[in-house]
């Protein structure tokens, strides 16, 4: 609890909105931070890295409570609680450190710098993204990862599916009025922080994060079928509706950093075993790809990060 606390803490050092403009964007930087400091950890987590698996497929932001409802897996889902409530946190506390016998295929714009850490990132981001939803598509995803697993089949695997994480790429997004993001201006909420002060209407956004799982499940069982040994399908963490965590002002929307929060970090796990296991070789990390920053802080402005 006191490293949670410290976590949280180091939060509020140097607190100001980049783009401060606004009483709204304050209290929704605020409400964010306040809920990271006073939320508490009385859950017990897991250590990705430490579970057993040969393929660990990862549904960015996905709800326990919402896989369940839509699952089409056989299998029962386990309950667990997510040592993190952003990819940021989930990557630094279960994946800096040696993973040379893993290659990791990613959507997601927070993997850049992590090569040195794995035997080799498939950064899908940089190549396949698509400016018009402004994310990554998950069978691109799907295309990636099942190109490693033939080029590696003595590595695991980590997978990074972007979806159900906004932008929504379905049909119901089309009927919101904005799914709004940081970019251009970190005064522009994105479509949790509408939610916060009723500017869009939680069910259709709930629709259309549910059509967002929906997209990227039929993706998932293609990448299951293609792969040998023991797979896993889980989140790096969950996903909030308006719930007052801790002593925040507001409800809280969305996956703030350091939020100790048992909704929050209730995700799915789901085992699926293959014919046989894998038998892994490591091998150094090599980052020779370069990474622009700007291209990078963009992208994390679409999905709706500052």
């Amino acid at each position: 609890m006191k490293e949670e606390f410290k976590n949280a803490a180091r939060e509020f050092k140097g607190f100001w909105p980049e783009n401060y403009s606004s009483l709204k964007v304050l209290a929704r930087e605020l409400n964010g931070r306040i809920a990271a400091v006073t939320s508490r950890e009385n859950f017990d987590t897991i250590n990705y890295r430490d579970r057993e698996w040969d393929n660990l497929i990862i549904l960015d932001a996905c709800k326990y409570e919402t896989f369940e409802k839509i699952n089409r897996f056989d299998g029962d889902t386990e309950k667990v609680y997510s040592n993190a409530s952003h990819t940021r946190n989930f990557l630094k506390r279960n994946f800096k450190q040696d993973n040379h016998d893993t290659i990791y295929v990613t959507a997601s714009p927070m993997s850049a710098g992590y090569g040195k850490y794995f035997s080799k990132i498939r950064h899908v981001w940089k190549d396949h993204w698509d400016s018009e939803k402004n994310t990554v598509l998950p069978e691109k995803v799907t295309e990636e990862a099942i190109k490693a697993h033939r080029e590696h089949p003595d590595k695991k695997i980590i997978i990074h599916y972007m979806q159900p994480h906004f932008p929504f790429i379905g049909e119901k997004a089309e009927s919101m009025q904005s799914q709004g993001s940081f970019k251009g201006s970190r005064e522009n909420p994105n479509v949790w922080e509408m939610l916060q002060f009723d500017e869009e209407d939680e069910e259709t956004v709930r629709e259309a994060y549910e059509e967002n799982l929906e997209l990227v499940l039929p993706e998932v069982e293609k990448l299951v079928g293609s792969l040998d040994g023991k797979t896993i399908v889980t989140s790096d963490h969950g996903n909030l509706f308006g719930k007052k965590v801790g002593v925040s002002p507001w409800p809280v929307f969305g996956h703030p950093p350091n939020v100790s929060d048992e909704d929050l970090r209730a995700v799915p796990w789901l085992e699926i075993d293959g014919e046989r296991r894998k038998t892994t070789e490591g091998e150094a990390g090599d980052e020779k790809s370069s990474h622009q920053e700007e291209k990078i802080k963009e992208k994390l402005a679409d999905l709706g990060y500052s």
